[in-house]
């Protein structure tokens, strides 16, 4: 009797915290129509620019010390510059279309 209480007990539990509908189910609370000043973008471009040479000089020095391929290390710098254009595309604010398929958000709120 103990054991079926015991396992009744965790299936509830379980059951509790186990409710993906009601997880996914909340809105992203991120605005997806921003816009920035162009001293705005400024500001950003700069800190992203020093952010990827930052990030080029680690994946050179992880091909250096052989950590990575070379040829894994040209993947990597050439996917960082893409990032990079893409960001400067959407003027430096963020840009998360996945999300609205993840919260089941219809575009047009």
């Amino acid at each position: 009797m103990k054991r079926l209480a015991l396992c009744f007990s965790l299936l509830c539990i379980f059951n509790l915290f186990n409710q993906p509908e009601i997880i996914h189910a909340q809105k992203p609370e991120h605005k997806t129509d921003i816009k920035l000043s162009a001293d705005q973008q400024e500001e950003l471009e700069n800190l992203y620019k020093e952010m990827f040479e930052t990030k080029k000089q680690l994946i050179n020095k992880y091909a250096e010390y052989g950590v990575i391929t070379q040829d894994k290390a040209e993947e990597k710098l050439a996917r960082l510059d893409k990032f990079q254009e893409k960001l400067k595309e959407h003027g430096y604010a963020p840009h998360w279309p996945h999300h609205g398929k993840r919260y089941n958000c219809d575009k047009s709120e």
